[in-house]
Order: structure tokens, then sequence, then C-alpha cells
């Protein structure tokens, strides 16, 4: 360990003492921005090689003594600075620049620090005043100067590298020898002090120690708030079903009051007699489609009554089919005399004429004669009973028949559904009975009171976490200020201290 003898300042004058209580490295040597506090008596700052505790006493050396340049700027910054914090609130600060070393001292209510520069190699009579680093001088011989304040870390014990006359004569002073004894007083007082705090420190370990005993049941309670929360997850997967299960409920209870209400219908319909077997109706387009065709044949008739109608009745005609015969074979047969007249005419300057052919030919010409007078009678046959016949009677609308068709219609498919519905319905298990809510009632008001119960039990446990932290935080920053065991003198680890890992924790 590297002692600092400097938060005693050696007194140059009389003027009241001022002591270092922080010191500030910043980008000098290894230390990019390095803040120590000084404590009250002895300072020790324990560590591993290289990694920064001689830096610290160079810098304090380089503010009291502003030595020959050397490489104290950190690599890659433009400056070093070494700064004191007094007592008073007074800032001394040693600025190091590749070219020149300046000071800056700042007091308490200023904005602004006043600089030094251009003293030399000597700092600043101000400055040495406010630190009080400076060596003593026991005789006329500068290279004789004790430094009571700094030690080097590779010189030997205080005094034993100097000539026995430097040592006399610096006994031999007799003001600087009471500032010996005072501060050797002083050091044994702080001594009994240091052993008193380090006695209440020990009772007060004790009594830390008996809180983490008090503590041992965090476990256990740690163990009882998973297990509630636990119960917690389940009360919270509860709560989401809940809805679900209410939706569920409500759908039911929904289809329950349609199939009351089916029940219902179906009840009432059962009252009705079933509606009477449909007619074919295929007669009826017949008959329609007749009466259509007859009505148009209607319009015919009456258009052609109507230019008859100016007519008189003609006289009763009598059975001339023979007449008719005759006269068809006498005009056919006058025809055929006028053309055998002429043709006999024609022939006669001829000989006699040639034997006559088959005449199948007037047969055929005769039968063609007498279908053509059938066929006039006929005519006549029907003509006859027709004109005794009355107009048509008037056609019936047919707009409330389809009305009805199409309401019939409309009512067989209601009937349809109807009946497609029931046989849906039929198939139904009646419904259950609602379960008794109460326990679940019950289970809510439980989950209420365990997480209030959670609620409590995670205060006190974040409170006693936090006692826990407290008193560990201080055991470590104690420990750390004690540095060594004073039974063993092995450096103090707070982790291996609180689980007694410490060699002789338990004795």
């Amino acid at each position: 360990p590297l002692l600092l003898k400097g938060v005693f300042p050696f007194p140059r004058f009389s003027a009241p003492i001022s002591m270092i209580k922080r010191i500030i490295l910043k980008d000098f040597l290894v230390h990019r921005h390095t803040e120590i506090e000084l404590g009250p008596g002895l300072t020790v700052i324990a560590g591993p090689n290289n990694s920064g505790k001689s830096a610290v006493v160079e810098g304090l050396r380089c503010l009291a003594a502003n030595p020959v340049p050397q490489y104290f700027i950190r690599h890659g910054a433009k400056q070093a600075r070494v700064s004191a914090e007094l007592e008073d609130g007074v800032v001394v600060s040693w600025v190091r620049t590749p070219k020149y070393a300046i000071y800056e001292v700042l007091r308490p209510g200023e904005d602004e620090p006043q600089v030094y520069a251009k003293f030399g190699r000597t700092p600043p009579e101000d400055v040495l005043d406010l630190l009080r680093l400076d060596k003593v001088d026991v005789d006329d011989n500068p290279s004789n100067a004790v430094d009571v304040h700094i030690g080097n870390q590779r010189e030997p014990v205080f005094l034993l590298d100097k000539p026995g006359t430097a040592a006399a004569a610096f006994f031999a002073s007799s003001s600087e020898s009471a500032h010996l004894l005072a501060m050797q007083k002083a050091l044994k007082t702080r001594v009994q002090e240091a052993k008193k705090e380090d006695a209440f420190l020990t009772s007060r370990l004790d009594g830390v120690c008996a809180d983490l005993d008090a503590m041992a049941d965090l476990p256990r309670t740690e163990v009882n708030v998973e297990g509630a929360e636990g119960e917690l997850a389940a009360i919270e997967a509860l709560q989401r079903a809940i809805p679900d299960l209410a939706s569920h409920v409500e759908a039911r209870l929904r289809l329950a009051r349609v199939r009351q209400k089916l029940a219902e219908r179906c009840g009432s319909l059962a009252k009705t007699q079933p509606p009477p077997a449909a007619a074919p109706v295929a007669p009826l387009a017949g008959l329609l489609a007749r009466l259509r065709d007859l009505g148009e044949e209607a319009v015919g008739l009456e258009s052609r009554a109507t230019a008859l109608h100016r007519l008189t009745n003609p006289p009763r005609l009598a059975d001339a089919a023979g007449l008719a015969a005759v006269i068809r074979i006498r005009c056919g047969f006058g025809g055929e005399a006028e053309r055998l007249a002429v043709r006999g005419n024609a022939l006669s300057s001829l000989g006699a004429p040639p034997k006559l052919l088959e005449t199948e030919a007037l047969a055929g010409v005769l039968d063609r004669l007498r279908r053509s007078g059938e066929r006039e009678l006929s005519l006549a046959r029907r003509q006859a009973p027709l004109s005794e016949l009355g107009p048509p009677p008037t056609l019936a609308a047919t707009e409330n028949l389809a009305e009805n068709l199409r309401r019939r219609a409309g009512l067989q498919r209601e009937l349809d559904s109807f009946a497609g519905s029931v046989k849906a319905l039929a198939v139904l298990q009646s419904p259950p009975d609602l379960e008794d809510l109460r326990p679940l009632a019950g289970l809510m008001r439980r989950l209420s009171s365990l997480l209030e119960e959670r609620g409590g039990l995670g205060k006190r446990l974040a409170a006693q976490q936090q006692a826990l932290e407290d008193v560990v935080d201080r055991t470590a920053r104690r420990l750390t200020e004690i540095g060594a065991c004073p039974t063993c003198g092995q450096p103090l680890d707070a982790e291996a201290f609180l689980r007694r890992e410490h060699g002789h924790a338990d004795s």
C-alpha cells in the first residue's frame, strides 16, 4: 500500500490549516478522470501493479513542486490536470500542456479561476501558501531540504537516506519538532478514535449479522411469493377465461330463448289444420289456353258477324247434292262438247277417227270434282250451326287467382321452413341447468384478497431488500475504508466477508 501523508500539510506560517479533502486527476498519466475522496486520518490506496497508485502521488508532487516537464499528459489528450480541493472550498489546479504549465485557483463564490502563468520553475507563493506541501529547509543548503509530506516509492524511510547533520538539523529545529510532536499526538488521538470506531463497527457488524439472521426467512417468503404468483397466474388465466365463459353463457341463454319461441310457434302451428291438397293446375292451364284461343276466335267471328249482319237470311237450301253433281257433270261435258265441236270442225275433213283410248284420265277428273263438291257441302253444314250461336261469354279476371297462388306458394315455403326448424330442434337435448356462480364469486373475492396480500408482501419484500442492500453498501464502504483485516492483515472483500468466507469470520 502507498500511504498519502498529504492529508496533514506541514504549515509554513501560523495561518489556519485547510486540509485536502479531494484529489482530481484528469488525463494525467494512466488516469482519464479519477476523483479520490480523502477520509479523516490516514488514507490508503491499494491495488495491483501498474494500476495508477504511484501516479496519484506523482500528481501531488506536480501540484506541489511543478517538476521538470516529463510525459505527464495522457496519450491522445491535449493537456493534463491535477486538482486539489481544500476543506474551505478552494480548488487549486496544476495544468500541464506540451509547452508550459499554469496554476488555477478557484475560490468559493467566484465564477472564473485565477490563473498563474510565467512563474518559472518554482510555483507561485499564493499556491504554496494554500497547499503548504513545500519542503522544509533545515539549513542554508537547498539540497538538504526535507519533504515531510510526500515520500518517493523507492526511497528509504523518512530521513534515513539523509546525512546525520541533516537529521540533527531537522530535529534541532524547535518549531519543526513541536509540529512533529503535535502531529504525533494528533496521530495517537486518531488511532484511539479509530479503535473506538472499530469497536463500534464491530458491534454494528454484530447487529447487521443479527439483522441478516432475522432475514433467514426470506427464502421461505420468496417461495411463498412464488406460490402466490403461481396462484395469481392461474387466477389471471381464469379471469381471461371468464369473458369467454360469459359469452358462451349468453349465447346459450339466447339459444334457449330462441328455442322457447320456436317451441311456442310449433305449439301454435300444431293447432292449425293442414292445408287442403292442391288441385292439379294442368287442366286449368289447358282450359285457360283454350279460353284464350276461343276468345281470339270469338273476336274474329264477331267481326265477321258484324260484316254479315246487314245481309238478309239466305233461303233454305234444298238438297242439291245430286243437282250439283249433274251440274258439275254438265259443266264438264259442256266444255268438253265445245272442245269436241271445235275439234270436230277441225277434224271434219279428216277420215274416220282412230280407236279411242282408255278413259282413266276422265275418271280422275270426275273424282276430283266429286271431292270438291263434298268439301263445299261440309263447309255449308259447319256454317249452318254457327249462325245460330250467340256471342262468347266475358272472360273472368285472373289477377286474384294469381295472387292467391303466390300467397299459397309463400305459405307452403314458410311451412316447409318451420318443418325444417322443428326437425333440426328435435335432435337437440334440453339445455342443462346453469351452474351456481357463487363459487366463482368466492373465487373472485379470494383473488382480490390474494392480490392485496401480494401487494403487501411485495412492499415488505422491497423494503427488506432495500434495507439489506443499504446494510451491504454500508458494510462494503466501511470494509473499503478499513482496507485490511486488523486481526490477520488480509484484504477485506465485502462479498467474501458477507458470505462469511473470511478466514476467521466465525471466530
